[in-house]
């Protein structure tokens, strides 16, 4: 059990075979849905906004059980019920898991969407299916690159509010401040009343996903999915299903993407300084200047760090690093029109985690004009004093025909710009 979160929520672990609950019993006030910025995590399958309680019954011998009862008694937004209606049982035993499902067909059905089907969930008597958990990588052992996929998104129910409830008709959250230690109607709007949770996984078959693949083209995808049930028994892994996801892709396009070459060729670079003219961008040998990572000789510094020696200015500031492609040079056979991912990663680090000193990447997408028309999210790097591997893919807008990949760094305070970055990639590709 846990506290805090007012509210009732029931929840699971990922991995181990244990039930998170926060009863909400009468101290402190409920969080009302919508009210405040809430998150629906996906270690959470139910909330609800109101007091009550939780009876727990053990069998120790035999069926070995725990049953679990929740109590409602209502709130201060809908009343009180002070008859404590029954909410909901849930009954978990000990047993073996599920059997071991077959992945039977894997595909995709747009341009960097897969699709993938299950066998149909068999478990033990009485028990039912209850998560779906998927993982894909780019190895058949599953040791790099993997992608887990689980959750409010694979899980047979997800009980949350609904939000639509709180949007007015251009799409904006309506959020109203209701104050219950004042009169309820003076004090609350009537639409903030009677706002339940829904189910927001009903109708929904977890033996299928479909995700947006960050493969490459001209790479193989692995995938391989386990079931759990409602006792949180995990089946065996099903036997791996590969893909090849035919295609075509270009070699690394970033030049002097290592610093190895002991200058900052290749790359456009500006720093934010007063002064236009002081440089952003160095490349420094590795343990130079007190930084302490490096994957080969030299390291890129992005920002002001200490003396002239180490790019240093006597005051702190952050720096943008870029390089622009021709993607219709670039990619044979592409023309602007067919669809087109960017892939595109760099080792980064800092002194103190995501806040201090931030560095990130992006890749922006330009048209034949090299105006911008799209760009990634940011990916940032917490990564403390350590070289750390980040990357993404992109499918870019219809009439890309330039791709920039950006390094960008914020300074915080000191004199000096803890931000720095190694061995950075961008590969295009297409499917055939």
């Amino acid at each position: 059990m846990f506290g805090h979160t007012h509210s009732y929520t029931r929840g699971n672990d990922k991995n181990t075979p244990h039930v998170a609950l926060n009863v909400a019993t009468s101290v402190g006030r409920l969080d009302h849905f919508a009210e405040f910025a809430q998150y629906d995590y996906d270690t959470v399958a139910l909330s609800n906004d109101e007091n009550g309680y939780n009876i727990f019954t053990m069998t120790a011998e035999g069926d070995k059980q725990i049953t679990m009862t929740r109590r409602n008694g209502g709130s201060f937004y809908r009343g009180f019920q002070h008859d404590f209606p029954v909410y909901e049982t849930q009954v978990y035993r000990v047993h073996n898991g599920p059997s071991q499902p077959v992945i039977q067909e894997m595909g995709f059905t747009d341009p960097g969407v897969l699709a993938m089907n299950a066998s149909s969930f068999d478990g033990q008597p009485e028990t039912e299916h209850y998560e779906t958990h998927w993982q894909l990588s780019s190895t058949s052992d599953f040791s790099e690159d993997v992608n887990d996929i689980w959750g409010n998104t694979t899980r047979a129910y997800n009980w949350w509010y609904n939000e639509e409830d709180f949007l007015d008709e251009d799409g904006n959250r309506v959020v109203t401040e209701c104050n219950p230690y004042a009169d309820k109607d003076e004090e609350c709007e009537s639409d903030r009343k009677h706002t339940f949770p829904v189910d927001t996984q009903e109708g929904v078959d977890i033996t299928a996903y479909e995700t947006v693949s960050t493969a490459v083209p001209g790479s193989t995808i692995y995938a391989r999915v386990r079931y759990r049930d409602n006792n949180l028994n995990w089946s065996e892994w099903s036997p791996v299903e590969e893909l090849d996801y035919a295609g075509v892709a270009t070699d690394n396009l970033v030049i002097n993407g290592d610093a190895e070459a002991g200058n900052e060729d290749g790359w456009d670079h500006y720093p934010k300084s007063a002064d236009p003219t002081w440089n952003a961008l160095k490349s420094l040998e590795r343990g130079a200047c007190g930084i302490p990572d490096a994957n080969g000789a030299r390291v890129f510094q992005l920002g002001n760090l200490g003396n002239e020696n180490c790019n240093g200015y006597g005051e702190g500031f952050g720096g943008v690093a870029s390089q622009t492609v021709n993607a219709i040079e670039s990619l044979e056979g592409y023309t602007g029109v067919e669809p087109l991912y960017a892939t595109y990663s760099s080792y980064m680090m800092n002194w103190g985690g995501a806040n201090d000193d931030p560095i990130w990447m992006y890749v922006e997408f330009l048209d034949a004009d090299e105006e911008v028309i799209g760009k990634t999210d940011d990916i940032k790097a917490n990564s403390s004093k350590k070289l750390t591997k980040y990357m993404g893919t992109s499918l870019a807008p219809t009439g890309t025909h330039h791709v920039r990949i950006v390094m960008e760094s914020e300074h915080q305070s000191g004199t000096d710009t803890d931000a720095q970055f190694d061995d950075v990639e961008l590969i295009l590709s297409m499917p055939e």
